[in-house]
């Protein structure tokens, strides 16, 4: 139905002019509460559930089937970009390629995200010439995408198009292509982008992991650039906790018990490194080595007291690599190595103090 609008109690005159007001029918949501018709089993529920989980596993099972060389090329082109790449979408697109923007900023590739809708209205000039754009959009139809990637040609940027349809305007004006497979949403008769905006946040990721291999980038750089948080004490270089210097146990292989009791004692680490001639470590004695064989320590000296062979980690590792070491060996200390030169020491009393466990 239509409305001629509401008149003005002063003078009478319709203050929305000539134009009519079509009046829509009030919104009604059911209450999920009290309404019969909202009642689901909860077998019912569940089946929804693994039905959407299973459209989900299905297309990243067909994204991997499909995955080609074309990803190689967009990744190298934004390995070697000088400026930054923009990742633009619309709607849920528009959350994928944020999360991409963020990704690549983790894995130190500059990166901005830029929604398409607002590049339209003043924003065009984030992009230059010399960056990459990254739109995403599954229909590969979005009019104000497909505005923005011109934009983009026009400034002779490289653009990189992630997209369902290689026969879509987006597709047709982009220099790469990275195909998402077309598949069943998953989500039955409610029609929001679910398995499609999965494997577009998937077809990023390997996008970012192969853009972080190529312009290598190391695991030690992600402490750099993530400083804070558990990702940030996890990845602390062990140079920053470890025990060395004057304070490292060791003692030659040549040292009778007696040396090997007074160094353990001295530094109070609860082992100690036996090196040879050359100073390369070639075995660890601990306060339960001495225990076990107090009979004989003032016979037996450094080399038969010793374990060889000992774990050890280099120099250039993390803290939570560490601890993953010592969790595989259930051992508490670990020796620091460097060419077999043991440089530092690292207990578990250390990682604990970092805040690690």
């Amino acid at each position: 139905m239509r409305s001629p609008g509401r008149r003005c109690m002063d003078c009478g005159l319709n203050p929305l002019g000539p134009f009519d007001v079509r009046v829509l029918p009030p919104y009604r949501r059911s209450d999920p509460v009290n309404d019969s018709a909202a009642s689901v089993a909860s077998s019912d529920l569940l089946a929804t559930a693994h039905r959407l989980l299973r459209a989900e596993q299905r297309a990243l099972a067909l994204l991997d089937d499909s995955i080609d060389d074309a990803v190689i090329a967009a990744a190298a082109d934004i390995a070697t970009c000088h400026g930054r790449v923009i990742t633009s979408g619309i709607g849920k697109s528009a959350i994928v390629a944020r999360k991409l923007a963020a990704t690549l900023c983790s894995l130190d590739a500059p990166a901005q995200f830029l929604h398409a809708g607002d590049a339209l209205h003043g924003d065009l000039g984030a992009i230059r010439g010399d960056d990459v754009v990254v739109a995403f959009s599954a229909s590969g139809a979005s009019r104000e995408l497909v505005r923005v990637v011109e934009h983009a040609r026009y400034l002779r940027a490289r653009t990189v198009a992630i997209t369902a349809s290689s026969h879509a305007p987006l597709a047709l004006i982009c220099d790469h292509v990275l195909l998402i497979p077309q598949c069943d949403e998953g989500g039955g008769d409610y029609a929001a982008p679910m398995a499609s905006t999965m494997v577009s946040m998937a077809m990023g990721d390997v996008l970012a992991l192969l853009v972080a291999q190529l312009r290598g980038h190391r695991r030690g750089d992600m402490h750099v650039l993530h400083p804070a948080g558990d990702l940030g004490r996890r990845l602390r270089p062990l140079v920053q906790i470890m025990v060395g210097g004057d304070r490292l146990p060791l003692v030659r292989a040549e040292a009778t018990g007696a040396e090997v009791v007074r160094e353990i004692t001295a530094k109070g680490q609860g082992i100690v490194g036996v090196t040879d001639a050359e100073g390369c470590l070639i075995g660890t004695i601990s306060d339960g080595d001495i225990r076990r064989h107090a009979m004989e320590v003032a016979t037996l000296g450094a080399r038969g007291l010793m374990t060889a062979h000992p774990v050890t980690i280099d120099a250039a590792a993390d803290v939570s690599q560490a601890l993953d070491l010592m969790r595989m060996h259930r051992i508490s200390t670990l020796f620091v190595a460097n060419a077999g030169r043991a440089t530092g020491l690292v207990h578990i009393q250390d990682l604990l103090r970092a805040g690690i466990l």
